[in-house]
C-alpha cells in the first residue's frame, strides 16, 4: 500500500510551490486593483478590502459618549467590528481630522532611519470618499524620518480596516495615515508623535490601530492584558514597554503624541473568543481613549 502511493510524496513539494505562487499572485493582483482604482477626479485612491457596506452589520451599543478625546486605540481585526463600531460611536467630540497610525504587518521598511511612511492618496469606502488631509500631510512630510510611500497602504489592514468606520461615523472627516517602523529608535518615534501633536488642531483625533495579546490561551491572554491595561492606566515612557500588543512602536509614538495632560478611558476589553468561541490561539482587543480629564470607565467590564 505504501509503495502504491509513494508518488504522492514527490507531488507535494511542487504543489506547495504552485499554491504559494497563486497566493502571492492574488495578493499582487489585489494591490494592483487598489493602485489602479480612480476617484471622481480621475485620481488614484485607496480602498479597504472590506468594500461592501453589507459587511458592516454592527450597530452602536448604548454607550455613554466620551468627551475631550485627543487619541485612542482600537482593533484592526474585522472580526471585532462590534468593538470598532463602539469605539467610533463613543467619541462625543466628532473630529474634522483623523490620524491613523498602524503597524507594518508586511515588513516594508528596509532600515531604521525611516521612522514612518505616509500616503498622499485619499480613500474610496462603502460609505463615501474620505479625503487625504493635504494640509497636515504636507507638514508631516517635511519631518525627519518620514517618507511618502503609497505602496504599503494598498494592503495594510492596520489602516484599511478602520477607514470605512471613519467614513461611516465621522462624516466629512479628512484622514492622514501613517505606518510606523517596528525597528525605529524609540526616542525618534516619541519625538515624531510629539511634533505631529503640535501640528494637529483641536479638531483632530489620533487613532492607534493595534491588537493586543496574540496566540495565547485564556489565562495567558488575561494575564498579558492585565499588564497592558495597567501600563495604559499609568502611561509613561517607563511603562510603555509593558504594553503587550502587535505595535509597540505605535505605543511609543502615542506616548509622544498625548504627553502628560491626559488619562486613559477604557471603552471595551474583549478577545477573539468573544466573537469566534475558540479558546485557543486567542487575540485580545483593548479599545479606549486618551482624554483631557480624570479617567472614567465607560465600557463593559469583563
Amino acid at each position: 500500500m505504501q509503495k502504491k502511493y509513494h508518488w504522492i510524496g514527490y507531488l507535494l513539494p511542487p504543489l506547495v510551490v504552485i499554491g504559494g505562487f497563486f497566493a502571492v499572485r492574488f495578493m499582487v493582483q489585489r494591490s494592483f486593483v487598489n493602485e489602479e482604482r480612480f476617484g471622481q477626479g480621475n485620481e488614484k485612491v485607496l480602498r479597504s478590502f472590506y468594500d461592501n457596506a453589507s459587511l458592516y452589520t454592527s450597530t452602536c451599543d448604548d454607550v455613554l459618549p466620551t468627551s475631550h478625546v485627543i487619541a485612542g486605540i482600537t482593533s484592526h481585526h474585522f472580526l471585532a467590528q462590534g468593538l470598532i463600531t463602539n469605539f467610533f460611536c463613543g467619541v462625543e467630540n466628532i473630529p474634522r481630522h483623523v490620524i491613523i497610525v498602524s503597524p507594518d504587518h508586511f515588513n516594508r521598511f528596509h532600515d531604521q532611519k525611516t521612522i514612518a511612511y505616509v500616503t498622499a492618496l485619499s480613500w474610496d469606502t462603502p460609505f463615501g470618499a474620505v479625503a487625504n488631509d493635504t494640509a497636515l500631510f504636507e507638514r508631516i512630510d517635511t519631518l525627519p524620518g518620514v517618507e511618502i510611500n503609497n505602496t504599503p497602504f494598498f494592503m495594510e489592514h492596520g489602516v484599511y480596516t478602520l477607514v470605512p468606520f471613519v467614513a461611516k461615523y465621522f462624516s466629512g472627516v479628512e484622514v492622514t495615515s501613517l505606518v510606523v517602523n517596528a525597528k525605529a529608535d524609540q526616542e525618534m518615534l516619541s519625538a515624531l508623535g510629539k511634533e505631529i501633536r503640535h501640528m494637529a488642531d483641536d479638531d483632530t483625533i489620533l487613532v492607534v490601530s493595534s491588537d493586543f495579546s496574540h496566540h495565547g490561551d485564556v489565562q495567558t491572554t488575561l494575564s498579558r492584558d492585565e499588564k497592558s491595561l495597567d501600563a495604559l492606566a499609568h502611561f509613561s515612557s517607563e511603562t510603555v514597554d509593558d504594553i503587550i500588543c502587535d505595535c509597540p512602536s505605535c505605543m511609543v509614538f502615542l506616548r509622544g503624541y498625548v504627553g502628560d495632560d491626559r488619562a486613559f478611558v477604557v471603552r471595551d476589553h474583549k478577545n477573539s473568543m468573544d466573537y469566534s468561541g475558540a479558546d485557543t490561539d486567542i487575540t485580545s482587543y483593548v479599545s479606549g481613549y486618551f482624554v483631557l480629564k480624570d479617567p472614567i470607565f465607560v465600557g463593559k467590564k469583563r
